[in-house]
């Protein structure tokens, strides 16, 4: 997302305001097809390879199946059993809760940023080159993250909900609807409210070992129900009150979300028995 916005940022001031909307529409989709070209015509020699190899290795491989087959079913059977048993439902369910506010509270910057900017006096083709440079921030603070992550192998969801409340609360500072409030309150807003996704994923992913993709799952419903619900009640608040009250609605689901993380983090460690009830 911090890359696609990146573009389009940089799309606003260069394209849209010299030859309008319609091309920036065209360059983008010319972009995705190229992109999505050049990923298969980088995929296709891998997959000649994999071709031949599984070709060569198919009747050793079926001899061995027919062997452990019987073996395999029995031991995914237990597994099932002893993994759907562990499923810590009520954190995860939580953790989807805070994925939710926190996704409405981080994508109001990507689509009313740059609307707000301009309200509060600032030309355009500048509101589109601050916007760029909160997506590069954001791509470095992830990049960091990621970095700092692969060095401490516990659970970072008290990270995680540092971050959110750290960049929903930097939204309190564009109330004041001024050119400086926006350019003081982007590094921290841009850089902690939209870095956090990919700490929140491997988090949920590290406390759920035996169930990465269930466990995800649930907690990325919450990502999209925030996604879909996060721009319409900004929007609505901004068009019926200000953009300074919608600013602070993004804080409040920023608060709601960082507190409805450290619920889940706490009953991510609790025994299985206790969540059960």
């Amino acid at each position: 997302m911090p890359g696609a916005a990146l573009i389009a940022g940089l799309l606003l001031p260069s394209i849209a305001l010299t030859i309008g909307w319609r091309g920036v529409f065209v360059t983008g989709s010319v972009l995705s097809v190229l992109a999505l070209v050049a990923v298969r015509w980088r995929l296709a020699p891998e997959r000649t390879q994999e071709g031949s190899e599984g070709d060569s290795r198919s009747s050793s491989d079926a001899r061995k199946k027919s062997v452990t087959g019987a073996h395999l079913v029995k031991s995914d059977a237990s597994s099932d059993t002893s993994t759907a048993s562990a499923l810590p439902v009520f954190a995860l369910f939580m953790l989807a809760v805070a994925a939710a506010f926190a996704t409405a509270a981080a994508i109001t910057l990507g689509g009313f940023f740059v609307e707000s900017t301009i309200n509060s006096g600032v030309t355009a083709a500048t509101a589109g080159y601050a916007f760029a440079l909160g997506s590069v921030i954001s791509i470095l603070v992830r990049l960091t993250v990621g970095f700092y992550a692969d060095r401490h192998t516990g659970n970072l969801l008290g990270v995680v909900a540092i971050m959110i409340l750290l960049g929903s609360c930097t939204s309190l500072i564009f109330v004041f609807q001024t050119p400086a409030a926006h350019f003081i309150g982007l590094p921290l807003a841009f850089g902690a409210g939209w870095a956090w996704p990919g700490l929140f994923n491997l988090s949920v992913v590290r406390a759920s070992p035996g169930f990465p993709g269930r466990a995800t799952g649930i907690t990325q419903t919450g990502v999209y129900v925030g996604g879909a619900v996060g721009p319409v009640l900004f929007g609505l608040t901004a068009e019926h009150w200000s953009y300074a009250a919608a600013w602070v609605l993004a804080a409040v689901l920023g608060v709601c979300a960082a507190a409805a993380v450290l619920v889940g983090r706490r009953f991510l460690h609790r025994p299985l028995s206790l969540q059960a009830r």
